[in-house]
């Protein structure tokens, strides 16, 4: 089953598709959208599903404002202003 490869004591194998959707569902959709392969039966829902759910993930983590009582920039800009606003460079 297994073959070696390109490296010394590694090994080459194959693993199935459900559980690499399973295990590595972000990577998996990524790959498949980057090849094309997206709109294949095995990705066609699947894909859009996981990478939308990607986004949402995403975008819950970054509406923190503050942590610990502090306010937390979002970009470069923002940080800027902040420090601004608070005399300091931190």
């Amino acid at each position: 089953m297994a073959t070696p490869g390109p490296f010394v004591g590694q090994t080459e194998s194959w693993v199935p598709l459900k559980d690499m959707k399973e295990s590595h569902p972000v990577d998996v959709a990524e790959f498949a959208k980057t090849r094309g392969i997206d709109g294949e039966p095995a990705f066609a829902w699947w894909v859009p599903y996981t990478l939308k759910k990607r986004d949402v993930i995403i975008a819950s983590v970054r509406k923190t404002t503050h942590k610990y009582g502090i306010e937390v920039p979002l970009n470069i800009e923002e940080s800027y202003r902040i420090d601004e606003k608070n005399g300091d460079t931190f």
